[in-house]
């Protein structure tokens, strides 16, 4: 797979995925790397979205908490 065939849209499947992972009830019964494995790749999808909206033709998208994290589903793009 290359750039130009990835979609923001596979890697919203993806977060969602971890998402559902994250707020299992028992996920603080999982082993320590799991978890933060789990949240490293949340959190690194982030800034992988991003960084794809914004090359597909999206707006720019200062690299701040407050922009990256504010999880713009943005399906166009």
């Amino acid at each position: 797979m290359t750039l130009k065939e990835l979609k923001v849209t596979d890697l919203y499947d993806i977060m969602d995925e971890l998402d559902k992972i994250l707020g299992d009830i028992n996920f603080n019964s999982y082993p320590f790397v799991y978890r933060m494995g789990v949240k490293r790749m949340r959190n690194y999808l982030d800034h992988v979205t991003s960084g794809l909206r914004m090359m597909n033709g999206g707006r720019y998208e200062p690299h701040d908490i407050q922009v990256i994290h504010h999880h713009n589903r943005n399906y166009d793009l």
